[in-house]
């Protein structure tokens, strides 16, 4: 920039150059907090994926204890009906 100043002896050149740095911060400032931002994204994805691992591994565990509470419910309903003990199949 030093030589380029001498040479010219003009103003042009130092805000051309003055110009050029703060665009090029601007664009790795960019650049940098795009991937940081990718990195959160990234993390969040996995959080919500665990999540919906975790939610549908609960609703069969609702589905499974419902289906017990619906044998258990006939058992007792046969027992108090029909006076026999009849075992639920597994």
């Amino acid at each position: 920039m030093h030589d380029y100043v001498r040479a010219s002896k003009s103003m042009v050149v130092t805000a051309y150059f003055i110009i050029l740095m703060i665009i090029g911060n601007l664009f790795l400032m960019n650049l940098f907090l795009a991937i940081l931002l990718k990195n959160f994204e990234d993390k969040k994805e996995n959080k919500d994926e665990e999540k919906d691992a975790d939610e549908k591994q609960k609703e069969e565990e609702d589905y499974l204890s419902i289906n017990y509470l619906q044998k258990s419910m006939k058992l007792q309903f046969r027992r108090v009906f029909f006076k026999k003990v009849v075992q639920p199949a597994p």
